[in-house]
């Protein structure tokens, strides 16, 4: 059931087994042949016992453990899972792993150790963030923790993963839509200058997410070949590379060439991100919202409330906020843990900013763009990814369906039904 084996590289014997199907291997943490045979013994145990019944009695586990497993405190095993993220993941999961190690620290303090924590610990957990969050929020919480536990596990720190059992909560779909004709043109109308070019590149560039567009410097833009390169924030900094469409273009002219005679005060003040590096790159395409996605996103918001497509509702979400940090600071002085009555939940627009990339891929689509190109040009992992974003109205599949031939009508060939059936353009 379970091996002993020399690890290339190390000096340590290593367990080998396999649990559900999965192969596991884990470090005795000793040379000595025997002491190994001992913990070789222990993992056998309870590989019977989990067998037998499922899972592994209390009893078992702490006998076991205060023998083989290696304490490290909770917070050292979340840190070194942070490592090797990108910056903006390593933001929400510093963010995420605080609330969990406060919440621990309130309602189990004797928990310190990764291989005390247990799965009613963790539910307890997830039931909190549950009755103040969303599920995708919830769910969120529940695959950080299990890929930080199954890593403690791998690596001896932990004896049994505690989320295993714990279900992901369903998610509500989205609400969110593309804009509509109307919808485009009214917004356009009340756009100008940065964001106005900030809304072009979403619209005929949808490949670019918000945070791609801010971080663009004109060295990205290669007007001589007429493509954007750059690289996505997600999918790990995957390099894309994008034709820029003719009215993009336009815009992108008129921009470079305004690049140095415009003031900054023309659209706020300028990001504190731009430094030498950036100047020397040819500087940033947006000087105001250089890696400001916030910025940004704040600066298309107004922009759809001025064209009347968007409550404004940023007052009464301040006003909340605004409270919730008094209360917050009030707790901190008294040293009592801080806990909303009612958590400020921002109400989903069914427009935004990212909108764009779907009225993108839906009019790819319905110019008769190839499932495989659509792929490609979004950098979409797969098929169902790429459906998430394609939204075709009414009027296309009504065109569509009467362009096809009429079969029945035998004054007909069949050779002229195929000639009449070929994948073609809507212009």
């Amino acid at each position: 059931m379970a091996t002993l084996f020399k690890q290339p590289g190390s000096d340590n014997w290593w367990i080998r087994y396999s649990i559900g199907g999965k192969q596991v291997r884990k470090s005795t943490g000793t040379d000595d042949e025997g002491k190994a045979q001992l913990q070789l013994r222990e993992v056998e145990l309870v590989l019977v016992q989990r067998a037998e019944t499922g899972t592994v009695s209390q009893k078992l586990a702490r006998a076991i453990e205060s023998e083989t497993i290696r304490p490290i405190a909770v917070e050292v095993i979340l840190e070194s899972r942070r490592k090797h993220v990108a910056e903006r993941t390593r933001e929400l999961y510093l963010s995420r792993d605080k609330r969990f190690v406060d919440w621990l620290r309130h309602n189990f303090p004797h928990a310190t150790n990764a291989s005390q924590l247990d799965r009613n610990m963790l539910r307890s957990f997830l039931d909190h963030v549950a009755d103040r969050f969303n599920a995708r929020t919830h769910n969120g919480y529940l695959r950080r923790l299990r890929s930080v536990f199954r890593s403690a596990v791998r690596d001896g720190f932990a004896l049994q993963d505690p989320t295993v059992g714990i279900p992901t909560l369903p998610e509500s779909p989205s609400v969110r839509r593309p804009f509509t004709e109307t919808e485009l043109r009214d917004l356009f109308v009340s756009l100008s200058g940065h964001v106005r070019l900030l809304a072009t590149i979403g619209l005929y560039a949808g490949a670019m997410r918000l945070s791609d567009i801010v971080c663009l410097t004109w060295s990205n833009v290669d007007f001589q070949n007429r493509v954007i390169r750059w690289r996505m924030s997600k999918r790990r900094g995957k390099h894309m590379e994008i034709a820029i469409h003719p009215r993009l273009l336009d815009e992108l002219q008129s921009a470079y060439e305004l690049r140095s005679t415009e003031l900054p005060t023309t659209h706020g003040t300028l990001s504190p991100h731009i430094d030498a590096r950036v100047k020397s790159l040819g500087g940033p395409v947006f000087p105001t919202f250089y890696k400001s996605h916030h910025r940004a996103s704040e600066a298309f918001r107004k922009a759809l409330v001025r064209a009347s497509l968007r409550k404004d509702n940023r007052s009464d979400i301040n006003r909340r906020y605004v409270k919730r940090r008094r209360e917050k600071r009030q707790a901190a002085k008294t040293g009592a843990e801080y806990t909303p009555e009612q958590p400020v939940r921002l109400h989903k627009s069914e427009i935004d900013f990212h909108s764009l990339r779907y009225n993108f891929v839906s009019i790819l689509k319905q110019q008769g763009c190839p499932e495989a190109i659509a792929r490609s040009i979004m950098g979409h992992s797969s098929v169902e990814v790429n459906a998430i974003y394609t939204h075709i109205d009414a009027d296309s599949e009504r065109k569509w369906v009467s362009s096809l031939p009429n079969v029945l009508d035998r004054s007909n060939p069949p050779a002229d039904v195929i000639q009449q059936s070929p994948d073609r353009a809507v212009r």
